[in-house]
This record gives structure tokens, sequence and C-alpha cells, in this order.
């Protein structure tokens, strides 16, 4: 449930969608949350740890790779924001990935195709994307796909 003191205009109100189901519970997984608005941190780290993940928050991509270094091992996945100051969503991905090349990372972003001049999603991305705003629901299952798609046997 989300914590009524918190902003919630980050996520996606439409009544008209249908909803999917929430996916299992987490099982104490640690998320690295970086997006360089407090509030958007804030309030994933509210829906994730409501799940049962356990949330470490950085503030831009520079502040990601120094919390990643303490903790590579034990962290799950990256949720990262595509654009941020200093190093953004992209290039952060690469730098953890030389750090730890099996990390899972679940882009997001609120900027449109062509907003700014820049598409939400890398044209080389094959890492999932989430369109700010959106519902609590959807980043849960979008985690949860990341998470356990890589465990899961392929055939």
């Amino acid at each position: 449930m989300l914590n009524p003191d918190l902003p919630h205009s980050s996520f996606a109100s439409d009544s008209a969608s249908p909803v999917p189901p929430v996916p299992p519970r987490a099982n104490g997984e640690l998320i690295l949350v970086v997006d360089d608005q407090e509030n958007i941190r804030d309030l994933l780290a509210t829906v994730l740890s409501g799940h049962g993940y356990r949330t470490l928050l950085a503030v831009d991509g520079d502040d990601a790779v120094t919390v990643f270094k303490t903790q590579a091992e034990s962290i799950a996945a990256v949720i990262t924001d595509l654009h941020m100051p200093h190093t953004e969503g992209g290039s952060l991905a690469d730098l953890l990935r030389q750090l730890r090349a099996d990390i899972p990372v679940l882009f997001m972003s609120g900027l449109n195709e062509g907003a700014g001049g820049r598409d939400p999603v890398p044209a080389t991305s094959r890492d999932p994307f989430l369109l700010k705003p959106f519902r609590p629901v959807a980043l849960l299952e979008a985690i949860h796909r990341l998470l356990h798609s890589r465990r899961e046997p392929k055939g």
C-alpha cells in the first residue's frame, strides 16, 4: 500500500485501463533505485519495500556507482531514470556492467519520444523500460519479470 503522505502524481491514475494482477511478494531482494528527483526515489522505495524488496537510493549516476561498489554482489537489480545530471541511465548501466556484467537494469523516463530531442529509450538497449507516469503494479510486475526471467531456464 502506498503511503498517503507521499505525492502520488508520478503514477498514472487512469481507471479505464485494466490493472494487471500484483506479482508475488519479494523475498528481500536488494534493489538500487536511481533518480535525481527525491519524491520519485522515495515513492519507488515505498512501493518496493511495501512489497518485500529492500532498497538502496542514489541521487544520480555518479552516486549510484559509489553505492553499487559497496554492495555489488548483494544488489539484485537497478532501477534508473534515463535522463539525469552527471551520468545518464544508459551510461550508468554500462559502468555498472563493467563492475558486474550480469546486473539487471530497468530503465524509466518521463520523456516522450522526441521530447527535448532525445528518444526515451536508447535504440540499442535490450533492457526493459517504463514510461513515467506508471502504476505501482506496473513497477512491481516489471521488476518481478526482470529478476525472474534471468533465473528461469530457457527451452
